[in-house]
């Protein structure tokens, strides 16, 4: 997914790097794959939308650490993997196509309650997990973690002033910064400095 956002935004799901099947799994950063992932689907967030990101005290998990990671907790059990594409497909996508943040809301609490997203949430520190459980608790708020974190991202709709009070009211609480963002559908861009 990476790769692909970075080239052309918007919201993307991939079909992944093809393996061996006998090839344990890894991390991007201890591969070296022979093509890049084909674009299954690709989205554009609507732009009444706006992302809100936040880097409480985590765990930061790169290296020989990740690489542990991945070898303890892959591969997932078939049902985990199933539910987790579900959610996806028939939750993050259509929310995403329909403009519809409660369904995206809920279809992120989902993901992150199974499969390999709640084993990247568990070993996360006590106050990633309690960030994100209060910014989940907001209903017309959709958070989830970024990969391994312990990047925090809320997605809100850019009018809704009190969503947007209690998000500040919770990193506040938490010491935490916000750091206000777009979504975007055009990938990188090299502006001209000032």
């Amino acid at each position: 997914m990476g790769v692909n956002a970075f080239e052309v935004g918007g919201v993307i799901f991939d079909g992944g790097h093809a393996g061996a099947g006998d090839e344990p799994f890894a991390p991007s950063s201890f591969q070296t794959p022979s093509r890049i992932p084909p674009i299954i689907t690709r989205l554009t967030m609507t732009p009444q939308w706006q992302v809100s990101l936040f880097y409480p005290e985590g765990v930061v998990v790169a290296g020989e650490d990740e690489l542990d990671f991945f070898r303890r907790e892959l591969p997932l059990r078939t049902l985990e993997s199933l539910q987790t594409l579900a959610y996806a497909y028939h939750g993050v996508a259509p929310a995403i196509v329909e403009g519809d943040l409660r369904t995206l809301g809920h279809a992120l609490r989902q993901i992150h309650s199974v499969g390999f997203k709640k084993r990247e949430l568990a070993q996360q520190s006590h106050e990633v997990r309690t960030l994100l459980s209060e910014l989940q608790a907001i209903e017309t708020v959709a958070a989830g973690m970024s990969s391994l974190g312990p990047l925090i991202y809320a997605i809100t709709e850019s009018h809704n002033q009190a969503a947007n009070t209690d998000i500040r009211a919770i990193a506040v609480a938490a010491g935490v910064d916000v750091v206000p963002a777009r979504p975007t559908d055009s990938g990188y861009r090299i502006e001209p400095s000032a």
